[in-house]
């Protein structure tokens, strides 16, 4: 991005200065008067800038927008964990429970916590959202563990090239709509879908939990 902006402003000035050098020459050519050569001046700045802006605009934005739709690209689908906690027991008196099975006004949701302490409210998600692990031998994760999941559609142009480069890294810092990612370079994200992902010990589920 910062090099398409740094070559179109480059660029708009050559053009200015060469408008001017050709504003010059028509003044020395037609051998104008003081006063007919103040006006002159006045109203071709105005023009000249406005040419300038014009050309920086075409390079900054309209070339690029230009390549990013109609040039061919590339997509895939990544998770990524937003956060990530400890889980812990529903209660002391059952400190072999993680998650509790519950029905919230006719949906069947999971409840679980990862604040220790008991007073505050649990989290309650709907059973379609998680996605449970059981901790074992295989697993990397060894203790109750609560993660928010997060699934990306990644977008960027398939060429090679600084141009392609340039465009690519500025449409991956576009937040024109609120669910777009602007931190990862030369790939424009979207979430699509949001999760969570429970490590527990097994047997660890209470089913026909009663919410407090």
């Amino acid at each position: 991005m910062h090099l398409i902006l740094a070559a179109a402003f480059i660029f708009s000035i050559l053009i200015l200065i060469i408008l001017f050098k050709i504003n010059d020459s028509i003044i020395k050519k037609r051998k104008m008067p003081k006063e007919k050569r103040y006006k002159f001046i006045k109203n071709r700045l105005l023009i000249n800038i406005m040419i300038s802006c014009a050309i920086f605009v075409l390079i900054s934005w309209v070339v690029p927008s230009l390549v990013w739709h109609l040039g061919a690209k590339e997509t895939n689908n990544i998770e990524r964990v937003e956060m990530n906690r400890r889980v812990y027991a529903l209660s002391e008196a059952d400190s072999s429970m993680y998650v509790g099975l519950t029905t919230v006004k006719g949906k069947q949701k999971y409840v679980f916590r990862y604040e220790r302490q008991l007073n505050l409210e649990p989290e309650i998600v709907d059973i379609n959202k998680v996605e449970i692990i059981e901790i074992d031998a295989t697993t990397k994760i060894k203790d109750p563990t609560y993660e928010k999941i997060a699934e990306y559609k990644r977008t960027r142009l398939k060429d090679k090239g600084t141009l392609i480069a340039s465009v690519n890294d500025m449409y991956s810092e576009i937040d024109s709509v609120t669910n777009i990612k602007t931190n990862t370079k030369n790939w424009q994200e979207k979430i699509i879908s949001e999760k969570v992902r429970l490590y527990i010990p097994k047997d660890s589920i209470k089913k026909d939990y009663k919410l407090k």
